[in-house]
Protein backbone atom coordinates (compact mmCIF):
# COMPACT_ATOMS: atom_id res chain seq x y z
CA UNK A 1 0.00 0.00 0.00
CA UNK A 2 1.44 3.29 -1.00
CA UNK A 3 2.03 6.19 1.68
CA UNK A 4 -0.94 8.62 -0.03
CA UNK A 5 -3.16 5.38 0.21
CA UNK A 6 -2.50 4.59 3.58
CA UNK A 7 -2.75 8.39 4.59
CA UNK A 8 -6.32 8.87 3.17
CA UNK A 9 -7.46 5.31 4.99
CA UNK A 10 -5.46 6.71 8.44
CA UNK A 11 -7.57 10.07 8.15
CA UNK A 12 -11.17 8.12 6.98
CA UNK A 13 -10.51 5.92 10.30
CA UNK A 14 -9.55 9.24 12.21
CA UNK A 15 -13.05 10.92 11.01
CA UNK A 16 -15.23 7.89 11.98
CA UNK A 17 -15.42 7.50 15.62
CA UNK A 18 -17.73 4.64 14.79
CA UNK A 19 -14.93 2.85 12.72
CA UNK A 20 -12.42 4.02 15.86
CA UNK A 21 -14.58 2.75 18.53
CA UNK A 22 -15.17 -1.15 16.32
CA UNK A 23 -11.33 -0.84 16.03
CA UNK A 24 -10.85 -0.45 19.87
CA UNK A 25 -13.21 -3.24 20.86
CA UNK A 26 -12.04 -5.80 18.40
CA UNK A 27 -8.61 -5.08 19.72
CA UNK A 28 -9.84 -4.97 23.73
CA UNK A 29 -11.50 -8.92 22.64
CA UNK A 30 -8.05 -9.86 21.19
CA UNK A 31 -6.37 -8.65 24.14
CA UNK A 32 -9.24 -10.34 26.51
CA UNK A 33 -8.63 -13.99 24.50
CA UNK A 34 -4.50 -13.32 24.65
CA UNK A 35 -4.51 -12.50 28.26
CA UNK A 36 -6.83 -15.64 29.18
CA UNK A 37 -4.61 -17.70 26.69
CA UNK A 38 -1.49 -16.36 29.12
CA UNK A 39 -3.88 -17.06 32.16
CA UNK A 40 -4.00 -20.85 31.13
CA UNK A 41 -0.52 -21.09 30.23
CA UNK A 42 2.27 -18.17 30.79
CA UNK A 43 5.18 -19.91 28.38
CA UNK A 44 2.74 -20.09 25.47
CA UNK A 45 4.91 -18.62 22.69
CA UNK A 46 3.03 -16.12 21.22
CA UNK A 47 6.02 -13.12 20.52
CA UNK A 48 3.21 -9.82 20.87
CA UNK A 49 1.27 -11.46 23.76
CA UNK A 50 2.25 -8.68 26.52
CA UNK A 51 1.77 -5.80 24.03
CA UNK A 52 -1.84 -7.13 23.33
CA UNK A 53 -2.43 -7.30 26.79
CA UNK A 54 -1.45 -3.86 27.49
CA UNK A 55 -3.55 -2.60 24.34
CA UNK A 56 -6.41 -4.38 25.80
CA UNK A 57 -5.78 -2.40 29.05
CA UNK A 58 -4.70 0.78 27.64
CA UNK A 59 -8.31 0.65 25.51
CA UNK A 60 -10.26 -0.47 28.42
CA UNK A 61 -8.98 1.33 31.14
CA UNK A 62 -7.55 4.58 29.83
CA UNK A 63 -10.20 6.23 27.29
CA UNK A 64 -8.54 9.70 27.28
CA UNK A 65 -5.10 7.87 26.73
CA UNK A 66 -5.50 5.78 23.80
CA UNK A 67 -3.74 7.32 20.62
CA UNK A 68 -5.33 6.80 17.87
CA UNK A 69 -1.92 6.43 15.99
CA UNK A 70 -1.10 3.53 17.77
CA UNK A 71 -4.02 1.76 17.81
CA UNK A 72 -3.78 2.28 13.83
CA UNK A 73 -0.22 1.26 13.99
CA UNK A 74 -1.26 -1.88 15.84
CA UNK A 75 -3.80 -2.45 13.07
CA UNK A 76 -1.72 -2.27 9.89
CA UNK A 77 1.45 -3.85 11.36
CA UNK A 78 1.48 -5.76 14.61
CA UNK A 79 -1.89 -7.65 14.14
CA UNK A 80 -1.16 -8.94 10.47
CA UNK A 81 2.19 -10.56 12.74
CA UNK A 82 -0.04 -12.31 15.29
CA UNK A 83 -2.36 -13.35 12.63
CA UNK A 84 0.74 -15.28 11.03
CA UNK A 85 1.81 -16.25 14.49
CA UNK A 86 -1.29 -17.75 15.31
CA UNK A 87 -1.90 -19.59 12.02
CA UNK A 88 1.43 -21.33 12.56
CA UNK A 89 0.93 -22.80 16.28
CA UNK A 90 -2.92 -23.45 14.64
CA UNK A 91 -1.08 -25.93 12.03
CA UNK A 92 1.11 -27.81 14.62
Amino acid sequence: MNILVASVIFQEYLDNKTKRRAVERELGIIGEAVAQLLKADHEFPLIFAKQMKGMRNRILHAYDAVDDTIVWKTVVMDLPLLLKEVQVLLSK
